[in-house]
């Protein structure tokens, strides 16, 4: 829901369903902004912001409060995204917390999806099983969870703990 007298990109933002509270709790998360608009162009599967480039999302990649990395979508084609350099979750910090204190992390498929949620748990952005991510993971659903097992056989990692989706 779009409240009256938004600024044209807080009502995109909450067009998306990322809403002012989602906002707060990202960047009481990220030490960032976490979400800004940008022109890209394209490199293989990395970007750059350029102004003569196509318009997308950019989103901080941090990891102990410092930008690490920034990934790029579309908010109208949240399931492709592209990367500066390469990192391998969206999340690591929470990712890192649940593993040291033997919590449960939630997982979401989309860099449009985990902001939504507040930052509140990783993305997993390659084909790659990240290292960090020991934790028992929470998927979106039950197709999300068929889909992390497939990842985490791939990448022959050591146990993996999946929570039932709801």
């Amino acid at each position: 829901m779009v409240e009256e007298g938004a600024t044209p990109a807080a009502a995109e933002l909450a067009r998306h369903g990322i809403t002012g509270r989602a906002i707060i709790s990202a960047y009481d998360r990220l030490h960032a902004v976490p979400v800004i608009a940008a022109s890209i162009l394209l490199d293989g599967d990395t970007f750059i912001e350029d102004r003569t480039g196509f318009a997308a999302w950019v989103t901080p990649v941090t990891l102990g409060g410092v930008t690490v990395d920034r990934i790029a979508f579309r908010p109208t084609r949240p399931a492709q995204w592209w990367s500066e350099r390469g990192a391998a979750i969206l999340g690591e910090d929470a990712a890192i917390s649940a593993a040291l204190s033997e919590m449960s992390i939630r997982l979401f498929r989309t860099p449009l999806a985990w902001l939504c949620a507040g930052c509140d748990g990783a993305v997993i952005l390659g084909n790659m099983w990240p290292l960090s991510l020991r934790a028992e993971i929470v998927p979106e659903d039950r197709d999300h969870a068929r889909d992390i097992a497939a990842l985490h056989r791939r990448n022959l990692t050591p146990r993996l703990a999946l929570r039932a989706a709801a």
